[in-house]
């Protein structure tokens, strides 16, 4: 008899899977909650289940967590992406180590897929331009909980065979395709927003990628009658960008030349001029590329980074989009990402708290859940040795590192391992190292990392004691974040954006060993039970990796080792336990989509709605565009007439001893209540202090002030744009 038949005569099982359905339908009959804004989430990539492959790595879990959070949260948000026919990657390895890139086509009838129909049951089309070019998408569904995740299809035959294969992988190389499919994206979203009615207020972009969105909305507002710059206003107003990238060879730009034939004719349909459009996504430095990123940072109302590190990295980067300012003043706001629970802590820990038991019953089963992944393939001799060799000399008792995640050379999977007393440390201790993850097919760099590690790794000293596991995807990463006892992470500091593989770990019980990047930075080390590698503040590369790699190593050496091999007379690790406790409660706390999802609320998308609602008042926003037009015409006209401040050039002035301060400007036709003035004190470049300036008089700004830190100080006299009616500073664009 089949395993099914079996089971459907299993009185015991059929009751639990009553139970189980039961619940669902509980969870499934609850009204998503009305008392908040609506959100259409526009992402590349979703990270769901290992079954539906349409994610590359951290964004995509991410999304796919958030999506998860509001779901069990009951909120009204509505996801969109695209559907990839081939998915992303999966990974083998040569013999020589050179990954291989394989993307077999999907069967659609195998996954929790449905088309979306129109109401006499025809499949939906959406029709967009791609320049002069129609383009029809088919839309997909996947229900999420109680959420809806809508994917766009290109692959219909009313299109030409060369655009079909638009949405064919995730994350093409050549950048005409990767445009392709960032159109598609945002300007096939806009096309479903209005074919399906749905009842949007916010629009939040998780990277930069759906930036072509902005154009379609601004075209819908448009067509609605709005003038061009009303629309643009409404635009601003209901859009919220998250960036998650902290290098700039990250953020997708593409040339003038590539760009116009495929958005030059929406763009005069809409009354906006090439040369305008182009400003919009300049970034200073780079004046012959549009930068997504930028694009997004001028036209969305409000900016956030992904941990309070990665917001201090994007202010630094992206500081010339806002002349005038200091890096530290550039808004953008970090909230930290999280992780869903229910996804990523093992449902062990809702039966037990014995932690010990519970984790080495985790260990055990990792371990076993390796020796299967690994027995099904005809591995080349050399890595088949090293296989065997690794399970003969781990057991439960050996300490289990884990270091998984995308092959970069930032990431520095191999640095971590190459001092001389790592490998002394893999010899001599009951010390073991699982490493995972796949290098991006057009990442030459990523891949010639993974190569030499492959290489290095079927040799003495790391045969046997350091064991790449290949094709590293969502089920890989729950076995390794559930069952090894310490998380690794070693990027180059201020590279890692969140990193949120980590806090997955951790929810297990798991301890971490990392530099203090991403979300670890904001982490005291030992209230949650981990271990912080310090950070060389010697630039060279050779010079940084060597000291951080043997710091790593002195930590293993003197702290974690001791720490995990020191047992009572039963047995048990105490102290380890005691960490393992802290790890969980920390995560818990602070690092789950829960807390997460509030702070967007709170934070962002409350704030957000209240300020589209006034913007969207006629009376005030007649009013409030007079103010602007005002504002645009005059500004260029503003004159400094006379500035009096004390002779800070000439000697120190003494702290706490207060001062006079003020500027007079010839303010033109501009009304008063339209212009601020501000004291700008910068002490360090995370050190800003601002003092507002008193308006005495229209044009008349004075402060009496006074500075009670002692230190060295730039200081400067701001004039800004200030908006009445938003009560809000007006930003340089």
């Amino acid at each position: 008899a089949t395993t099914w038949q079996r089971l459907s005569q299993d009185e015991s099982f059929l009751q639990e899977m009553q139970q189980v359905y039961q619940r669902f339908e509980r969870y499934m009959a609850q009204p998503l909650r009305e008392d908040v804004p609506s959100i259409a989430y526009l992402c590349m990539e979703y990270g769901l289940s290992r079954c539906l492959p349409f994610y590359a790595g951290g964004l995509g879990v991410l999304a796919g967590d958030y999506l998860k959070e509001a779901s069990d949260a009951a909120y009204p948000l509505t996801a969109i992406g695209l559907l990839y026919r081939r998915g992303y990657f999966t990974q083998r390895l040569s013999p020589e180590g050179e990954q291989i890139a394989e993307t077999p086509p999907i069967r659609f009838t195998d996954l929790p897929l449905q088309p979306v129909r129109e109401a006499d049951g025809r499949w939906l089309r959406l029709r967009i331009g791609l320049g002069t070019q129609p383009l029809y998408l088919k839309v997909w569904q996947v229900q999420v909980g109680r959420l809806s995740l809508y994917l766009l299809d290109a692959d219909l035959p009313e299109n030409p065979e060369e655009l079909r294969s638009i949405t064919h992988s995730l994350y093409a190389g050549q950048a005409e395709l990767r445009l392709q499919q960032e159109l598609v994206l945002g300007l096939g979203a806009q096309a479903l927003i209005e074919a399906l009615q749905l009842p949007i207020a916010l629009y939040h972009y998780n990277e930069g990628h759906p930036a072509f969105h902005l154009v379609a909305h601004l075209a819908y507002w448009r067509r609605a009658g709005l003038a061009l710059p009303e629309a643009l206003e409404r635009v601003r107003a209901a859009t919220l960008f998250t960036t998650h990238t902290p290098v700039p060879a990250g953020h997708d730009a593409f040339s003038p030349t590539l760009l116009r034939p495929y958005l030059q004719p929406l763009l005069e349909e809409i009354g906006v001029a090439w040369e305008t459009f182009l400003a919009w996504g300049e970034m200073p430095n780079e004046p012959e590329r549009f930068s997504l990123t930028a694009f997004c940072l001028r036209f969305a109302a409000r900016t956030n980074a992904v941990s309070q590190l990665h917001a201090q990295v994007s202010r630094r980067m992206f500081a010339s989009l806002y002349p005038g300012y200091l890096p530290a003043e550039v808004p953008i706001q970090g909230i930290t990402n999280g992780v869903h629970l229910s996804t990523w802590r093992a449902p062990e820990w809702q039966q037990s708290r014995r932690l010990w038991e519970t984790h080495q019953t985790l260990k055990t089963q990792l371990l076993a859940y390796l020796r299967r992944r690994l027995s099904r393939q005809p591995w080349p001799v050399p890595y088949l040795q090293a296989v065997q060799a690794f399970f003969a000399s781990t057991d439960e008792n050996t300490l289990l590192l884990g270091f998984a995640r995308r092959f970069a050379p930032y990431k520095r999977h191999w640095d971590f391992i190459a001092s001389e007393d790592f490998a002394r440390l893999l010899t001599e201790k009951p010390l073991r190292l699982l490493v995972a993850g796949k290098a991006h097919p057009q990442d030459e760099a990523g891949k010639a990392a993974l190569q030499n590690l492959w290489q290095k790794l079927l040799q003495p000293p790391y045969q046997g004691k350091v064991l790449f596991v290949p094709d590293y995807d969502m089920e890989l990463a729950r076995w390794l974040v559930q069952g090894v006892d310490v998380w690794v992470n070693f990027p180059i500091y201020g590279q890692e954006a969140s990193g949120t593989s980590g806090m997955k770990a951790a929810l297990n019980g798991v301890l971490h060993l990392s530099l203090p990047d991403g979300w670890w930075a904001e982490v005291p080390a030992e209230a949650a039970g981990g271990w912080t590698i310090p950070v060389c503040t010697v630039s060279d590369p050779a010079i940084r990796n060597a000291w951080e790699a043997t710091q790593a190593a002195f930590l293993l050496q003197e702290s974690v080792l001791p720490t995990y091999l020191n047992r009572d007379p039963r047995g048990l690790p105490l102290e380890w336990i005691a960490r393992m406790e802290k790890a969980q409660q920390y995560a818990l706390t602070h690092f789950t989509t829960s807390r997460m999802l509030s702070q967007y609320l709170h934070s962002l998308y409350l704030p957000l709605a209240q300020r589209l609602s006034r913007i969207t008042d006629p009376t005030l926003a007649q009013k409030r565009q007079h103010l602007l037009t005002q504002l645009a015409t005059h500004w260029p006209s503003l004159t400094v007439k006379e500035v009096w401040a004390p002779p800070f050039a000439e000697r120190a002035h003494p702290a706490s001893e207060p001062f006079s301060i003020g500027v007079v400007v010839d303010l033109g036709p501009l009304p008063p209540e339209a212009l601020r003035a501000e004291l700008v004190l910068e002490k360090s470049p995370q050190e800003v202090i601002l003092f507002p300036l008193n308006a005495e008089a229209p044009g008349r700004y004075t402060g009496h002030l006074r500075v009670e830190d002692p230190g060295v100080y730039h200081w400067a006299i701001r004039l800004y744009a200030w908006d009445p009616y938003l009560e809000e500073r007006l930003w340089p664009w």
